[in-house]
């Protein structure tokens, strides 16, 4: 039993000589310029600089492609509020039809907020309207005023503006659901 426990002793006290010799014949072996220089090699991208140039390119393509998304929503939010407005004006009630673009009023204006930098918020609707009537025309101003403010705001900047004016139709969308029950 004790001769393997010598033969374990015995090889790693070889091992440790071994590094022992190893450091003796070159002093430099583990200083910290030799980590500094190791760690600058590594942060270096193995990347040439055309390759890193045509990821900043790619980049910024993919940055323009969302933010041509994020306009698309906020013009189709628009739209969608307009033809609620205009279909209750003429018949007075919302059908399922209405009720589904009401749905995907919502779930545009969640994306738009969430694309703006914007997080869930529960607030409460300032003002609610009386009736419907007053509610869609209200839905209709405001989903205008959210286009504008995403049409006018660069991609590179997250809009207060934006988020609030998505979470005050995410507001009025709740506020409307409770009026049509």
């Amino acid at each position: 039993m004790r001769r393997p426990i010598i033969h374990l002793s015995f090889i790693v006290l070889i091992i440790l000589a071994g590094s022992l010799t190893a450091r003796a014949q070159n002093p430099n072996l583990g200083s910290q310029d030799d980590d500094d220089s190791r760690s600058s090699r590594r942060s270096k991208s193995p990347l040439s600089s055309p390759q890193r140039e045509i990821f900043a390119r790619a980049a910024i393509d993919r940055e323009k492609a969302l933010h041509a998304e994020h306009l698309e929503r906020a013009r189709l939010t628009a739209q969608l509020s307009r033809s609620l407005n205009d279909y209750f004006a003429r018949h007075s009630s919302l059908n399922s039809d209405e009720a589904k673009k009401l749905e995907r009023i919502e779930k545009l204006a969640r994306r738009i907020r969430g694309s703006a930098g914007g997080s869930t918020a529960e607030g409460v609707l300032e003002n609610p309207p009386g009736n419907m009537q007053l509610a869609l025309k209200r839905l209709a101003h405001l989903a205008d005023e959210l286009r504008q403010a995403v049409e006018k705001t660069p991609r590179q900047v997250i809009s207060a503006a934006v988020i609030d004016r998505s979470n005050e139709v995410l507001e009025l969308i709740r506020h409307i659901r409770g009026m049509n029950r």
